[in-house]
């Protein structure tokens, strides 16, 4: 996939919240991205037990990314296989 001419891809985070736009990096960071914004909309400690009812360990600072090393400009670095 190629980026639009007016992306400005970090990829030291695994989403963005920027004013009513909230994106994500990947499938997992999109559940990360979804509970930041049920922690918006309901507070964080419903934030929690969701992720915990779904058996997801929520990232909730975006800065968190485990997997922020493996990417330059929206690519994959080397061969996914070597990961």
């Amino acid at each position: 996939a190629q980026l639009g001419p007016k992306v400005q891809w970090d990829n030291t985070v695994n989403y963005v919240q920027d004013g009513n736009f909230l994106t994500a990096s990947g499938a997992c960071a999109g559940l990360d991205a979804a509970f930041h914004l049920v922690q918006l909309l309901y507070g964080r400690e419903v934030a929690l037990r969701l992720s915990f009812i779904n058996e997801h360990r929520w990232l909730e600072d975006p800065a968190a990314d485990p997997l922020v090393d493996l990417y330059e400009n929206g690519q994959l670095k080397g061969n996914a296989v070597d990961i």
